[in-house]
């Protein structure tokens, strides 16, 4: 049985605005237990550097 991506299966990440929200919210709180102070501002511009995995479901 093939597995589906958890962007298919998980409700709270079905929603791309969701889910970019709770992305977003996850490497700001991360960043900031390990001391890298970063604004939703910096994130969202690096967000538009990185290029999607291919078979990642997106």
């Amino acid at each position: 049985m093939k597995q589906q991506p958890l962007s298919k299966t998980n409700v709270h990440l079905r929603d791309p605005d969701k889910r970019r929200k709770a992305l977003l919210r996850s490497v700001l709180s991360s960043s900031a237990v390990e001391g890298i102070k970063l604004t939703a501002e910096e994130v969202t511009r690096m967000q538009g550097n990185i290029k999607p995995r291919s078979g990642s479901g997106q």
